[in-house]
């Protein structure tokens, strides 16, 4: 009887069928309804004879996860089938013996193992698909199963034994693309609303197939297995948070196709290593790879045009940041990112070899968490062109031990210097206006502040938690926010409000 169905040949779970060749026309119907029905199989469809023929065989049965063994008069007498048994159970492999007939006399040796396991009798079912219903109920064949899709929307998923997760465009809708929509956070079971998160434990891998467009917020938030992406040039948009807090994720390749990579979209995958932003990217969304520690260099392409807030704070491996020379808009100076005038300073590496830094001339403005937690700095000079010190420029800079704001910088915003638990002294110049929200929170090693009469608002808990400040004296008329200093701090004010 000729073969109507090609066997397995993967490495998933499958079964392997051990048979007579003189049992076909009963075997083969059986077999190819158990393929029917969804299950990986593989069966000898008529291997010819070589020398290599054994080594084929036990490498499948040393490869499977069930033998399915059909007994017959034939079969008993055939050395092949008794080998392939003895190298079943010498692998210990699940074995389910199926008899074509009744009266069938075993090797003995064999015999007294196959007595153990559980055993069908094919002649006593009506018909095949009766045989075949039967065969399914088996637990050990549950992990051989193909699994089924998932028709949600625009996309189908599946998810098989070896935990991969397999998204595709429905084959039921129109249009050649498909996209993954947005999901939003569950607070009451923790996790994405994406369907498949009910299982994210299981998931290992993750392959999107090439009719994939977009992959929409929280796709695979806290899959926390998650250790291998497979994205296709297809996709031209990854998500707001959509890989993050897969801790498991060591590499990811974006491909030239991707412009946009959303907010968080793979923050505190701490494992990855590195990651290069193709040409194709335009956009990198705030703190797109905030808190990866893992992570010790980044290549950025030619095309990218806007790096959000934050980008790689928290990157406590990372040494530098590259830019693709042909890039308009950005620049890396000795591995520390600027725009490409020179005038802001993006974000300077965390792990960044040296102690201290000295801020180009050109620069003007201190990015938001441009130095945040670069622990290793001691000391970092800010040139008289700088006027702008963002939201949390310095934060957690734990060794800084000295800085000098100069004379042009208006504004300190919010958490600048919060965390420099090592900050002993600081100079705020008579430029400045305002002292932001938190501004040197944490600042333990602070004994004492100078406020200049040009201060006129300092904001909330600014100086608060600072417990080594012992004084202040404010020179101006500021506005004070709540809990700006400790309780136990000496406050002395030179120009009282309303005089």
């Amino acid at each position: 009887m000729e073969s109507t169905f090609k066997p397995y040949d993967g490495t998933d779970p499958y079964i392997f069928v051990s048979y007579s060749r003189k049992d076909a026309e009963t075997v083969l119907p059986a077999v190819k309804a158990l393929a029917g029905a969804g299950y990986r199989v593989w069966y000898d469809e008529g291997i010819p004879w070589t020398e290599a023929w054994p080594r084929q065989i036990a490498e499948r049965m040393d490869g499977c996860a069930v033998c399915l063994a059909f007994h017959s008069a034939a079969s008993a007498k055939s050395r092949h089938c008794i080998a392939e048994l003895h190298r079943a159970l010498s692998k210990e492999r699940h074995i389910l013996s199926v008899y074509l007939e009744e009266g069938v006399q075993l090797d003995p040796g064999l015999e007294m193992y196959l007595d153990l396991v559980q055993s069908v009798k094919l002649y006593e079912y009506a018909d095949i698909d009766a045989f075949v219903e039967r065969l399914t109920r088996e637990k050990a064949f549950a992990p051989c199963k193909e699994p089924e899709w998932n028709k949600i929307g625009q996309i189908q998923w599946k998810l098989d034994a070896q935990g991969v997760l397999t998204i595709a465009k429905n084959e039921d809708r129109y249009g050649r693309y498909g996209s993954i929509p947005p999901y939003q956070w569950d607070p009451t079971h923790v996790r994405s609303t994406a369907p498949w998160m009910p299982y994210q434990e299981k998931i290992r891998s993750v392959v999107i197939q090439n009719d994939i467009r977009a992959i929409g917020d929280h796709a695979f938030n806290d899959c926390t297995s998650l250790t291998s992406v497979t994205i296709p040039d297809s996709v031209i948009s990854i998500g707001d948070w959509a890989f993050a807090d897969c801790k498991g994720l060591t590499s990811v390749t974006i491909p030239d196709s991707v412009t946009t990579i959303g907010y968080e979209a793979f923050a505190w995958c701490a494992y990855l290593t590195s990651v290069t932003i193709p040409d194709g990217v335009t956009t990198i969304g705030d703190r797109a790879f905030a808190g990866c520690e893992g992570l010790t260099s980044v290549t950025i392409g030619a095309r990218v045009t806007t790096i959000g807030e934050g980008a790689f704070s928290g990157c406590t491996g990372l040494t530098a940041i590259h830019v693709d020379k042909a890039n308009r808009s950005y620049r890396s100076l000795d591995g520390v990112l600027f725009n490409r005038k020179t005038t802001t300073l993006v974000q300077y590496p965390i792990r960044r070899a040296g102690k201290t830094y000295t801020v180009p001339e050109c620069v003007t403005t201190i990015n938001d968490m441009a130095f945040a937690g670069c622990e290793g700095l001691t000391s970092v000079t800010i040139p008289d062109s700088v006027t702008t010190i963002g939201k949390g420029a310095f934060a957690v800079c734990a060794g800084l031990t000295s800085v000098t704001i100069p004379d042009s910088v208006t504004v300190i915003d919010d958490m600048a210097f919060a965390g420099c638990g090592g900050l002993t002294s600081v100079t705020i110049p008579d430029s400045v206006t305002t002292i932001g929200d938190f501004a040197f929170r944490s600042c333990r090693g602070l004994t004492s502040v100078t406020i200049p009469n040009s201060v006129t608002t300092i904001g909330i808990g600014a100086f608060w938690n600072c417990k080594g400040l012992t004084k202040v004296e404010i020179l101006a008329d500021a506005e004070l926010g709540r809990d700006v200093f400790p309780d136990h701090v000496q406050i002395i004010r030179r120009a009282p409000r309303g005089e």
